[in-house]
């Protein structure tokens, strides 16, 4: 189980080690891997405190910042990718995990719902639910085949996400929308100064 990103409180990552401790015992050969900086000291050494506590300590591992070809390697051997933030921009990240084949749980907020259909490439929980939250990561783990058609599908959207015709089209789209904004401003500017 991956999660990627700076270890920071909006991220939510306390919410995902509860939910990881509810299941733990059932899944005794699954990991959940924290990659990223501790950019938030006083809340990483808190996380670290909460894994000891759950008696988490060789089953949560903190990886730390890593460059993006070993995120990728990363991706590769996970079975599912975890965002639960509880404010989210877009997650680029979602994409990323996304194009290496894996079904993403998010959290619905942000950009995220737009990337992750529930129950087609992913699954969507409410920020902090951690019991449903649980509950998801369960069945990812408790269903390989379903969850690896999942991440094919997540994979087809990742591919049309950021395909050039995509790219193309939102660039036109700004282009369609700034031209509409400034043309008003045109017909009322003076024709000479």
């Amino acid at each position: 189980i991956l999660y990627a990103g700076v270890l920071i409180p909006r991220k939510g990552l306390h919410h995902l080690v509860n939910a990881f401790a509810h299941i733990s015992s059932d899944f005794p050969q699954a990991r959940l891997l924290l990659v990223g900086h501790d950019e938030n000291k006083q809340y990483a050494a808190g996380l670290e405190d909460q894994v000891r506590r759950h008696d988490l300590s060789g089953q949560v591992l903190f990886i730390g910042k890593v460059p993006q070809a070993d995120l990728a390697g990363w991706m590769c051997r996970a079975c599912m990718f975890v965002l639960p933030s509880l404010s989210e921009g877009l997650g680029r990240v979602v994409v990323e995990a996304m194009a290496t084949c894996l079904p993403v749980i998010g959290s619905q907020v942000g950009g995220i719902p737009e990337m992750v259909e529930d129950s087609v490439t992913g699954f969507l929980v409410q920020p902090g639910d951690e019991t449903r939250l649980a509950e998801r990561l369960r069945w990812i783990l408790e269903h390989p085949d379903e969850a690896e058609k999942m991440g094919r599908r997540a994979r087809a959207f990742a591919e049309s996400f950021f395909s050039t015709e995509a790219y193309t089209a939102g660039y036109q789209r700004i282009f369609e929308l700034a031209q509409a904004l400034l043309s008003p401003q045109r017909k009322y500017a003076p024709s000479s100064l």
